[in-house]
């Protein structure tokens, strides 16, 4: 099993390709499972598992379609919707506790790709406050 979160480009896209095998999918999606809880939104629910699985430094890396971004020195960002072993991840990971339309997951997973960087912000700001706080 992969270390999680993922810090890396590199290693991300391996765990993607890792995730194309059934089994490590399901595997791994058991071991995600907890994180998902039926109260809470949807798209928190995808937000909190995406977490878990890599660092906010990696998603800002891609857009849903590769299209909408460009990162420093004019490298357009990768295409998120390509990630099948990802995709699958979540969809298996939601269904194992709650009944989902694929669609309603993929429009959580672009609205999390779309705010990607908002939600670094909000992370390093949580943990700044905590380390003042200490």
């Amino acid at each position: 099993m992969a270390t999680l979160p993922i810090h890396t480009i590199e290693r991300f896209l391996k765990f993607n390709r890792l995730l194309l095998a059934k089994e490590y999918l399901e595997q791994t999606a058991i071991r995600l499972k907890d994180l998902v809880v039926t109260s809470n939104s949807l798209k928190k629910s995808v937000r909190i598992l995406m977490e878990r699985v890599a660092i906010y430094d990696v998603y800002e890396n891609f857009s849903w379609s590769g299209k909408s971004g460009i990162l420093n020195d004019n490298v357009t960002k990768l295409v998120f919707s390509d990630l099948e072993g990802i995709i699958n991840l979540v969809m298996v990971t939601i269904k194992m506790k709650c009944e989902e339309p694929r669609e309603n997951v993929v429009k959580a997973l672009k609205d999390f790709c779309k705010r990607s960087s908002q939600n670094k912000k909000r992370v390093e700001d949580k943990q700044r406050k905590a380390e003042e706080n200490v």
